[in-house]
């Protein structure tokens, strides 16, 4: 057996809202340097938190996404069923939103095994340990539960 079938969880656990899960993402604690966060899926009372980190200066210079984020857009964005296997985590930090990553597969059939994904932390947070905290679970995520190469 080799060390990827190792890894494979024997089951799925399957949400509410229908799509898959691994549980041991459901909240993780991390405490690194000044900050204790953890780590969760992303629900739509996070909206403002999402949006609020978009809009932060030493973040929105990097992205590729339209400025002025709205927080209605955001809770829309957070409550809409996506794809089975997308998933928004976040880190949280007393209540605050200091980090995200998102992971979005696509549907055309030819690029199935390929997803997009997207990381930004909050200015103040940066070179703590959150983008690689998230970038860890983002890939035990897509290692284990998703077809994503």
């Amino acid at each position: 057996m080799n060390q990827r079938q190792d890894l494979m969880p024997p089951h799925k656990a399957r949400l509410l809202s229908g799509l898959f899960c691994c549980p041991k993402l459901t909240k993780r604690m991390i405490d690194m340097s000044d900050l204790k966060f953890s780590i969760r899926r992303a629900e739509p009372n996070d909206a403002a938190g999402c949006c609020e980190l978009m809009r932060n200066e030493d973040v929105f210079a990097g992205l590729l996404q339209l400025p002025y984020p709205t927080e209605t857009a955001w809770r829309e964005r957070l409550s809409s069923k996506s794809n089975e296997g997308d998933i928004l985590l976040v880190a949280v930090d007393k209540g605050e939103v200091i980090g995200q990553i998102s992971l979005f597969g696509n549907t055309q059939m030819r690029r199935r095994h390929a997803a997009m994904f997207g990381l930004a932390v909050i200015g103040h947070a940066q070179n703590k340990g959150v983008g690689s905290a998230l970038m860890k679970a983002m890939i035990d995520y897509a290692d284990r539960w998703t077809t994503f190469l």
